[in-house]
């Protein structure tokens, strides 16, 4: 009941000022002339119009009333699905080469059974600037442990070669024992290699008779070996040797 009255109150107001507006459009038509080439009728016919549709929006607006607050913003949506990997660019041009002249050398001795010895007791490799390296565990003289060794064999007689190494002994016991090898001339140096244990240590060369050199200009090689071996045993088949070793060589 009170929404209906509401509404008749609007539309009474809504044609109350219509209804004042046409009388004061009527009104001040009918005081002003018609300018030359226009006719009086449509004029006195237009005028009302206007100001009954302007009171009519007026009356609209006041209405509605204010616009209200935005409300908060919704969470956003799930991300679409991912599009297709574009073409691959042009590959670059190359880097220059590394300044670095290491060398990662690998050698060993690794034989089963003493009948499969030979052929299989001894490797080498060359130290660049230094000479040549060999390991040797032959199934032979079993009780003479000076046959299973590192030989190194100088390169020239024009420096001094030294080897520095230090062996690690294994069996129960923890004693490291260190020595420096050298020879002036090419003459071979000789380490014994230990039954389950390790070698660390360096071969290089140093100027000889009062000579000198640029420190860090002469090659140098670091070695890291380490060695098992049973040759004692009276099968023969249960007889072995595994020697390996990595040797980290800087040459000229």
């Amino acid at each position: 009941m009170k929404d209906a009255l509401k509404r008749i109150n609007s539309r009474a107001l809504l044609l109350a000022v219509a209804f004042v507006a046409l009388l004061g459009g009527v009104a001040l038509g009918s005081g002003v002339a018609p300018l030359p080439g226009e006719s009086g009728g449509r004029d006195a016919a237009g005028t009302p119009r206007v100001a009954v549709e302007t009171a009519v929006g007026e009356a609209r607006q006041a209405q509605r009333g204010k616009r209200g607050k935005r409300g908060p913003r919704g969470p956003r949506g799930r991300t679409g699905p991912e599009g297709e990997r574009g073409p691959s660019g042009e590959t670059g041009a190359r880097g220059i080469t590394g300044s670095s002249d290491e060398h990662v050398l690998d050698f060993g001795v690794d034989w089963d059974g003493a009948a499969n010895a030979a052929g299989h007791d001894s490797s080498a490799i060359d130290l660049p600037g230094i000479g040549t390296l060999a390991i040797q565990c032959p199934s032979t003289s079993p009780d003479d442990p000076s046959v299973r060794r590192l030989v190194l064999t100088p390169a020239t007689g024009g420096w001094r070669t030294v080897a520095n190494l230090t062996t690690f002994e294994g069996a129960g016991t923890t004693a490291a024992t260190n020595q420096r090898y050298q020879t002036n001339d090419t003459t071979a140096i000789t380490a014994l290699i230990p039954n389950n244990g390790m070698i660390s240590g360096s071969f290089s060369v140093e100027p000889n008779s009062g000579g000198s050199a640029d420190a860090g200009q002469l090659p140098v090689a670091d070695i890291t070996l380490s060695s098992y071996w049973k040759v004692n045993d009276p099968i023969d088949t249960e007889n072995s040797c595994h020697i390996s070793a990595q040797v980290l060589a800087k040459g000229y």
